[in-house]
């Protein structure tokens, strides 16, 4: 081979990766499953203007995780989307002209749906107040400002297409503005979950790293609980790449739909995070003994209840792998979903119900 066709060979070979590394955005499964080696412990001086400033800026990005999280496991922010879709959408999202009977229906839910509504986007305000603070997170807060710019949008556009079926103008125009306002919302729709999907990586992303290094400069065969800590970040990491940390469609009876461009890497990801979680979960109970319990002043039933949790995690992580193999979407949702909620509920048990008050 002469050493213009080698020089050739090599460009290509680069653009493919340059290409795969595009594809597969944000940090590789294998470095988030990555935890740091122990770092030796500083003094802290509380009155340092840098830690000062590092603890300013942890709780806002703690504030920016509280409210993304809250709102990913609303029911609320579906609400609307599936009134109107029973009214005004086909199987695959196509608009058709409502019956006056769907009119009609549709006009009294979404008067209902609106109080919770309300309550919902008020949130906004919240993080918007959350987004002004200082420190300014640049990589962040641009982020959020288009979470809040997409957000106040839908808003609108919902009271425009209330508005429009309400005075009775599709009867006018024959549904030809309804047309219009159909492809606006749904398009303003898309957008504000693919800004959510890259807000909602970012933070995870952070809060896995942040939670990583408290686990490693912690953890220990005799501490139980930072095991168990360990165990629920995994299983938190395998529900977020499930669902590629898009927006959770909270209604069991949903279809799993999420958009993966590399089906390949994203069910062997899928594995390799359930092998940690088998791994860690495996190690925990070898540790577990009742008087590392008792010394680590631990509840014994709580204690008891999150392996349980752990177990149900791994069965119901098998049953989804197993789906996905099959290609059988038919309930898949309702198993994610399932997940999900076991590994919220394992969370709250570790970090509210598991220790012992002195």
């Amino acid at each position: 081979m002469n050493k213009k066709r080698l020089f050739l060979v090599i460009i290509i070979f680069l653009f493919i990766i340059s290409c795969q590394s595009k594809q597969e955005d944000g940090i590789p499964i294998e470095q988030i499953l990555h935890f740091p080696e122990k770092t030796e412990n500083k003094k802290i001086n509380y009155y340092d203007k840098e830690y000062s400033k590092e603890l300013d800026i942890r709780n806002k990005k703690g504030e920016y995780s509280l409210i993304l999280s809250g709102y990913a496991y609303s029911p609320d922010k579906d609400a609307y989307y599936n009134v109107y879709r029973s009214s005004f959408l086909d199987g695959n999202d196509n608009f058709v002209k409502g019956t006056p009977k769907n009119i009609e229906d549709f006009l009294v839910y979404e008067k209902v749906i609106d109080v919770g509504l309300g309550k919902f986007y008020k949130e906004i305000d919240n993080l918007e107040k959350v987004q002004k603070k200082e420190p300014k997170l640049v990589d962040l807060d641009k982020y959020v400002q288009d979470w809040i710019n997409i957000l106040r949008e839908e808003r609108a556009k919902i009271k425009e297409i209330r508005s429009y079926y309400e005075t009775g103008e599709y009867k006018k125009d024959d549904y030809s503005k309804g047309k219009i306002l159909n492809d606006e919302y749904l398009k303003i729709l898309y957008k504000r979950k693919q800004i959510f999907r890259t807000l909602n990586k970012k933070v995870k992303q952070e809060d896995y790293e942040e939670e990583k290094t408290i686990i490693s400069n912690s953890i220990s065969d005799d501490n139980l609980y930072m095991n168990l800590r360990k165990l629920n970040l995994l299983m938190g990491i395998f529900d977020d790449r499930l669902y590629d940390w898009n927006e959770i469609s909270i209604g069991k009876n949903e279809k799993f739909n999420v958009d993966i461009k590399n089906q390949k890497r994203y069910r062997a990801e899928l594995e390799l995070i359930l092998m940690e979680v088998e791994k860690q979960l495996k190690k925990t109970k070898e540790l577990t003994t009742d008087s590392k319990i008792y010394s680590m002043y631990l509840k014994k039933d709580v204690y008891i209840k999150i392996l349980e949790q752990g177990d149900k995690g791994v069965e119901l992580s098998k049953k989804i792998l197993d789906k996905i193999d099959n290609k059988n979407y038919d309930n898949l949702n309702a198993l994610a979903v399932d997940n999900v909620v076991n590994t919220l509920e394992m969370y709250i048990n570790i970090r509210q119900n598991l220790i012992v008050k002195q």
